[in-house]
């Protein structure tokens, strides 16, 4: 399949509250904190989540305190589980790098998760998926070119002799969830990959989006919903030609059936996301 380019929306590189460079944890003073919600809000037993959020729409819910070592388990009505009991990864139980926050962490070779079960195509044929993460290395290029993206083939795209890269040496990020196609993603500005930032990407017939931090950082209109309901993978890119394995930490991956969150639900999200990540992502008009 032939990589599908998109159009790249300048900005600059800004340095995040929250962030990490170099092993050191900055935290978001309280007047930077935008989308602040209620004390009574951040208390475990009454935090809104992606199932309050989202209600029918949220298709899966995957947070790294749900994962134990073997499975990770779908919080959503779904149950869309992971598993790999041969070469799973590791939990992190508490992750300085994201805020003391727990993270599933994969050493970039053969450690992966895969369905339990198949992985049910959206009737909708549309998604918005995010996902908190963070590379070992950004733009790569201590690494081996055989380093694969977070998620791999949830498009009806797969093998063929290219594959997903977050990112590849050059800077670019090559992947296409929800697409008949691979993208090309660019070199993001908005953070730097190595850091734990929150990655949005919409698919639908006609639009293909990809932002950071509430930041759109490409689109297109070109593009085709797809789906892989056999071999999508976590941390593992099955390629014809040979695997490549992701190497960096998910926190969690949250994806609805719709390309059109309302208002409401993305300021919901992007406040619940901030309290529990202590950072200060900030919404977008679009994305």
């Amino acid at each position: 399949m032939q990589t599908q380019s998109v159009i790249h929306s300048p900005g600059s590189r800004l340095w995040l509250p929250g962030g990490r460079r170099k092993g050191r944890i900055v935290r978001a003073a309280p007047s930077m904190v935008g989308n602040a919600v209620s004390p009574a809000a951040r208390r475990r037993g009454d935090e809104v989540t992606p199932v309050t959020i989202f209600g029918a729409n949220l298709i899966m819910w995957l947070r790294a305190d749900q994962f134990d070592g073997t499975t990770w388990t779908d919080q959503s009505s779904r149950g869309e589980h992971w598993t790999e009991a041969t070469n799973p990864p590791s939990l992190v139980a508490s992750n300085a790098a994201f805020n003391n926050k727990p993270t599933v962490s994969f050493g970039g070779t053969n450690e992966f998760l895969a369905p339990s079960t198949s992985f049910a195509s959206p009737a909708s044929s549309e998604i918005t998926l995010w996902g908190i993460w963070a590379v070992d290395n950004d733009p790569g290029t201590s690494l081996p070119a055989t380093r694969g993206a977070p998620i791999s083939q949830w498009g009806s795209w797969s093998g063929g002799t290219t594959s997903n890269f977050y990112p590849f040496t050059n800077g670019t990020c090559y992947m296409g969830p929800g697409s008949t196609g691979r993208k090309t993603l660019v070199d993001p500005v908005t953070s730097a990959l190595d850091v734990m930032h929150l990655c949005k990407f919409i698919s639908k017939a006609g639009e293909f989006t990809f932002a950071i931090n509430g930041t759109q950082e490409s689109t297109t209109g070109s593009n085709s919903f797809g789906w892989q309901t056999t071999n999508p993978y976590i941390g593992r890119d099955d390629l014809s030609t040979s695997d490549h394995y992701y190497q960096g930490d998910i926190s969690e991956i949250v994806m609805i059936d719709t390309a059109s969150p309302t208002a409401a639900q993305k300021t919901a999200f992007i406040n619940y996301v901030n309290a529990r990540y202590d950072t200060s992502w900030a919404t977008h008009t679009t994305v």
